[in-house]
């Protein structure tokens, strides 16, 4: 498996994990207890009087927003998966994943319903930032291989 691939699986494999990390606090009021927190309370913070936080996976469900949600999180790892062997399936494709990275940082500011970003909007950005930055290393290349593998079918007459 070549590197980028790796970088792929990986950033696939994160932002998976990210559906699970709170994306935006939003403040109910001025005035807010400043109880102390556990590290879990710190890293995985719930929902009280003074703040609400936002989770992707409790909006994923069988509506529209849910299913749109769902797939903003897994596309990679089935685009992965569905292109690991097939060449001329990621000449096509590949724009395609250009167009979801774009759609997927969208979604993840719509689920944040306008907060205070928190680490897992965060984590979401930076992995669909490296997944373009992938692509962006990996398209020249591919398109390169494309030629020569073109010419050396037309010099070879099988064209």
């Amino acid at each position: 498996m070549i590197a980028t691939h790796k970088v792929r699986l990986t950033a696939a494999a994160v932002l998976l994990v990210a559906i699970v990390l709170p994306l935006s606090e939003c403040q109910h009021r001025d005035t807010f207890s400043h109880a102390p927190k556990s590290v879990t309370q710190q890293l995985f913070p719930k929902s009280n009087a003074d703040f609400s936080y936002q989770y992707a996976y409790k909006a994923v469900d069988f509506t529209w927003f849910g299913i749109v949600t769902a797939l903003a999180y897994t596309w990679p790892i089935f685009f992965f998966a569905l292109l690991e062997h097939s060449l001329r399936a990621r000449l096509f494709i590949q724009p395609v994943e250009l167009l979801l990275c774009v759609a997927t940082l969208y979604w993840v500011r719509v689920l944040s319903f306008g907060g205070t970003y928190l680490y897992g909007a965060y984590v979401a950005a930076a992995v669909i930032t490296f997944g373009f930055a992938t692509f962006l290393v990996w398209w020249p290349a591919l398109m390169a291989h494309t030629r020569r593998r073109t010419e050396g079918l037309e010099a070879a007459g099988l064209s």
